[in-house]
């Protein structure tokens, strides 16, 4: 299945829509975008202070075993942006429940 544009073939395929996960870039939680953030100031994804990613220290000395995610409230080693959080898997897999209709 297929049709021409000009003159190049170009197969057509079903729609596949894959699970995803909203994050907010301004406090790096779930289910919102930093345009509807309750947040008033930016928190770090990688120590949860109140500033912005790029000036991080942590990050900047790439102290992962330091890094503390904002959605945890805990000192995982990992930041908010890690596809190993739990809170983000916990959400991806809501996601794929969703899409699945389960």
């Amino acid at each position: 299945k297929g049709i021409f544009l000009g003159n190049v073939f170009c197969e057509i395929r079903t729609f596949e829509p894959k699970a995803s996960v909203t994050q907010c870039y301004k406090c790096y939680g779930f289910d919102h975008t930093a345009i509807w953030c309750p947040k008033k100031q930016q928190i770090c994804p990688y120590c949860s202070q109140s500033h912005k990613p790029t000036e991080c220290l942590i990050r900047q000395e790439n102290s992962v075993e330091q890094f503390k995610c904002p959605n945890c409230k805990e000192d995982q080693c990992h930041s908010a942006v890690d596809p190993l959080c739990p809170v983000y898997q916990e959400k991806f897999a809501y996601s794929q429940r969703s899409q699945h209709g389960h």
